[in-house]
C-alpha cells in the first residue's frame, strides 16, 4: 500500500512539473513582432545611433515591424527619403518584414463624441485616408509589407450599443476587402484594449463578432504599462479572449513600457527586463502562450527614439 501511495505521489508530482515546464518556456519565447511609432526626428539618426537598435532588434530575433502610422495628422512619414531610411538606414543588412499602419488621426477618440450619424461619415473619411495611404506604400516596399494595420484601437467602451458596432463592422470590413484587392493574401490587424467599462465575457464576443463580419486580425494590448485605477483585472479579460476567439484571429500585445503622470502629463517610460519577464507569465498563466508582439521599439531603445519631452532618465527602468 504504501509503495501504491508513493507512485501515486511522484505521478502526481511528475503531472504537476509538466505545466510549470511549459510556463517557463513560454514566458521566454521571444515576440516575433515588435511595434515602433515613428516620429520625423527619427530620419535624422546618424548611424552610429541606429546600431545599439539594430542590436536590440536582432537580440530579440524580432522579424516583423509593426509601424504604427505612415501618416500622423498632417505629417507624413514615408516619402522617397523616408523609405529610403526605413530599408537601408533602420534595416541595414537584414530584411524585416514591415505590417504598416496607416493614417493616424490624433483627434480619434475626441470624435467618437460624435453622434451615430455624425460619426459614420467620419469613419468613411478615415477608411479613405487610410486607402489613400496604402497605395502609396505599396510601390515603394512590395514584398516586404507583410500586412497592414489600422490605428483606429478600439476599446470596450465607445462600441457597447448594436448599432455602433455594426457601424464599425462595415467600416473594417470596407478597408479589409479594399485592401485584400490591392495586396492579396496580406492580412490586416487592428488593436483593442479593455478599460473595465465592460465585462470581459461581453468584451471577448464583441470582438468575435466584429472580427466574423469584417476578417481583420485583433492585436490584443495588456493595459499592463497603462496606469489605471481601478486597474481591470487583465487576466480575466485575457482569459475570456483566449476562450473566444480562434487563435489565429487575435494575437496579444506585450506592454514594455509604464506610465507615468506627473503635472498632470504622461510619460511611457521603459521597463526593466524582469518586469517584462513578469508581464510574459501573466500572459501564459491566462491564455496558455505568450504574447506575440511588443509595445514598443521606442521604449526598448531608449532615449534615441523617445520623444524628447519623455522623462524616462532613471537608471532603473533602463532596458538593458
Amino acid at each position: 500500500m504504501d509503495k501504491r501511495i508513493a507512485g501515486y505521489a511522484a505521478l502526481l508530482l511528475s503531472l504537476l512539473a509538466h505545466p510549470a515546464q511549459s510556463a517557463l518556456e513560454c514566458s521566454s519565447q521571444p515576440a516575433p513582432m515588435v511595434f515602433y511609432q515613428p516620429l520625423l526626428r527619427h530620419q535624422g539618426l546618424s548611424e552610429e545611433m541606429l546600431e545599439p537598435i539594430k542590436a536590440k532588434l536582432q537580440a530579440r530575433q524580432v522579424k516583423t515591424i509593426i509601424l504604427q502610422w505612415s501618416r500622423y495628422g498632417a505629417y507624413s512619414l514615408w516619402d522617397s527619403g523616408g523609405y529610403d531610411w526605413l530599408q537601408r538606414r533602420l534595416c541595414g543588412n537584414r530584411k524585416y518584414q514591415f505590417i504598416f499602419g496607416l493614417y493616424a488621426d490624433p483627434q480619434f477618440f475626441e470624435r467618437l463624441k460624435l453622434s451615430d450619424a455624425e460619426l459614420k461619415d467620419y469613419l468613411h473619411v478615415l477608411a479613405q485616408a487610410n486607402l489613400a495611404e496604402a497605395a502609396k506604400i505599396k510601390p515603394h516596399m512590395g514584398e516586404q509589407v507583410k500586412g497592414w494595420y489600422l490605428s483606429e484601437e478600439i476599446d470596450d467602451l465607445n462600441w457597447q450599443s448594436l448599432p455602433r458596432q455594426q457601424m464599425l463592422a462595415e467600416h473594417l470590413r470596407e478597408q479589409v476587402v479594399a485592401l485584400r484587392k490591392l495586396t492579396p493574401g496580406k492580412p490586416v490587424y487592428v488593436s483593442t484594449f479593455f478599460g473595465g467599462h465592460s465585462p470581459p465575457r461581453v468584451y471577448a464576443e464583441m470582438l468575435q463578432r466584429l472580427q466574423q463580419q469584417s476578417g481583420v486580425i485583433w492585436l490584443v494590448q495588456d493595459g499592463q504599462g497603462v496606469r489605471r485605477d481601478p486597474r481591470p483585472d487583465t487576466a480575466a479579460y485575457l482569459q475570456a479572449v483566449a476562450a473566444t476567439l480562434p487563435a489565429e484571429r487575435w494575437q496579444g500585445v506585450l506592454e514594455v513600457f509604464t506610465e507615468r503622470v506627473q503635472d498632470g502629463q504622461s510619460s511611457f517610460c521603459p521597463v526593466s527586463r524582469p518586469t517584462e519577464a513578469r508581464r510574459q507569465q501573466l500572459w501564459c498563466a491566462a491564455t496558455g502562450r505568450a504574447a506575440q508582439a511588443v509595445f514598443s521599439l521606442n521604449q526598448l531603445a531608449g532615449e534615441q527614439l523617445l520623444d524628447p519631452g519623455q522623462q524616462c532618465r532613471s537608471q532603473n527602468q533602463r532596458i538593458r
